[in-house]
């Protein structure tokens, strides 16, 4: 009993300092995001405002990561959350030092502090969210053989760190040369390794989802309900990003935040599946999301085809489009109501599962 009350004693200590991290480096990323402001006209470099925003998004993940980790220690979700979070605060803390440095006044170590969130960024980006898919919601791979998974991830993540040390400017911050790298042959060797990484973490990702759908499949009752929180924050973060990468601006930058919210509501639906805390409220919100989804896009691409139409039937006797603009919303206007109770009862037999 001792001893166990001893290695609960550590790991409490090892939380604490790991939250007190967090929020260090989180204040001064906010306190150097503020003091650099927004970037110049037709600057050259990164955007002082991630630095603020991914400030933000650690949060979530160590408050989530401790609440687990205090109540489930031995459960490696909430120590995952608890890293990843620090990690978050870490290359916040790194992009604001670099672009108050570019964009103000030149701070010391700038261009170490560039090299180290080269790599240090994709971590709790990419492979952390991996690791998560992977083992949750009980902190152990699904069957052994998932453990191949796992380690293609660390092979991810350590051709990540060989990239870094490439010889040149940063892409980030081409202001900015490393101050680490290599040059020669053995530069355009790690140079090259970029090339790899796509085609690797493609695969990654495509094991991890399949090994949570797995879990999905194979579970039921309460872990079902459990899986279901995390794959639906999971899926807003997934499409988000996937369309902001395929999609032109302004609409880019809409569904990259839709991204971003999508991944700091990952640590707190996996803390509400782990704490099993109102699970139940996850069938309803999946339900309601899929129906104003569908609603939203049906009635846009009605609205959409109806001034066209509209516009190109009344071009013979106004140019004027505001009349098509005005008929067009009043029907759809009219076509929400019907239109929202077939789209519900649409998703409602997808959904539900329908009688012998």
């Amino acid at each position: 009993m001792a001893g166990m009350r001893r290695v609960a004693g550590v790991e409490r200590r090892v939380e604490l300092w790991l939250v007190a991290l967090t929020l260090a480096f989180a204040a001064g990323a906010v306190v150097l995001g503020i003091a650099t402001g927004g970037p110049p006209p037709h600057h050259r470099g990164g955007d002082p405002g991630l630095a603020v925003i991914m400030a933000a998004i650690c949060l979530p993940f160590a408050g989530i990561g401790s609440a687990v980790v205090a109540r489930r220690s031995e459960n490696a979700i909430g120590w995952l959350f608890a890293v990843v979070g620090l990690l978050f605060a870490i290359s916040a803390f790194g992009t604001g030092w670099v672009a108050y440095s570019v964009f103000k006044s030149a701070l010391p170590g700038t261009a170490f502090a560039a090299w180290v969130i080269a790599w240090l960024m994709p971590m709790p980006l990419f492979a952390a969210p991996l690791v998560l898919l992977l083992l949750f919601p009980d902190g152990k791979p699904l069957t052994r053989h998932w453990r191949v998974a796992l380690w293609g991830v660390a092979l991810w993540a350590s051709l990540v760190f060989m990239t870094s040390l490439e010889r040149g400017p940063f892409s980030d911050w081409p202001q900015l040369s490393n101050p680490v790298g290599f040059g020669g042959a053995l530069g355009r060797a790690l140079g090259s390794i970029n090339t790899g990484l796509g085609f690797l973490a493609v695969p990654l990702f495509l094991a991890a989802a399949t090994c949570l759908v797995l879990r999905l499949r194979r579970s039921h009752g309460q872990e079902r309900l459990q899986i279901k929180w995390v794959v639906y924050a999971a899926s807003i973060a997934a499409v988000g990003f996937t369309i902001s990468f395929v999609t032109p601006s302004p609409f880019a930058d809409v569904t990259f935040w839709v991204g971003l919210v999508g991944l700091a509501s990952i640590p707190f639906a996996a803390g509400a599946a782990i704490l099993r805390y109102r699970l139940y409220e996850i069938d309803r919100l999946i339900n309601r999301t899929l129906v104003y989804a569908l609603l939203t896009a049906t009635l846009a691409a009605v609205y959409v085809g109806s001034v066209l139409l509209l516009q190109l039937a009344l071009n013979s006797f106004t140019s004027d489009s505001s009349l098509a603009v005005a008929v067009s919303t009043l029907a759809v206007a009219a076509a929400f109501r019907p239109a929202r109770a077939r789209i519900q009862g649409a998703v409602d037999r997808a959904l539900l599962p329908q009688p012998l």
